[in-house]
């Protein structure tokens, strides 16, 4: 891969995590490149369909396999714009993921920050255009504090009951 196809990855990441913040989603989105050189993105959709399970990361695993008919994505990157949390990073282990590269740390919930789960083939592109994800996941965290909205109340549901 060439640093112009990973700037042009790195830039639609950034519309996808706009998008979701739109929707009101945490602004995380992931891209899955295939060996074929076939690219999916996608971006959380946990709230919209109020399942805690729709990661960006899970949404582009589903597709890889839909696309590709396999059960495996060995030979596959994903590209994702904040740590996956552990059940996530369970799923890319299993799907043969052969390299995972991650924009920013999850100190609360990243498998690898906070779990410090150990994981071959893992390459960090923090320091890829930090500031703008950095940036928009503070602001829209900022604004659901601000506006007293529900969020922290759909992510802990289960706690709840």
């Amino acid at each position: 891969m060439d640093k112009n196809e990973l700037e042009e990855i790195i830039n639609r990441l950034y519309e996808e995590c706009k998008a979701a913040a739109k929707e009101e989603e945490v602004p995380v989105s992931a891209c899955l490149l295939l060996p074929s050189g076939e690219k999916i993105y996608t971006h959380n959709h946990c709230i919209k369909e109020k399942n805690p399970f729709l990661h960006a990361e899970i949404l582009a695993l589903e597709e890889g396999f839909k696309k590709t008919g396999s059960l495996y994505l060995k030979g596959a990157t994903l590209f994702v714009t904040l740590e996956p949390c552990l059940r996530c990073r369970g799923a890319i282990l299993k799907a043969g993921i052969s390299h995972l590269y991650y924009r920013s740390k999850d100190e609360e919930r990243g498998a690898l920050s906070y779990y410090h789960i150990f994981v071959d083939n893992v390459l960090s592109l923090s320091h890829i255009q930090e500031a703008r994800f950095s940036s928009l996941l503070s602001s829209f965290f900022q604004s659901k504090r601000k506006t007293g909205a529900e969020y922290d109340k759909i992510n802990r549901s289960d706690e709840q009951k």
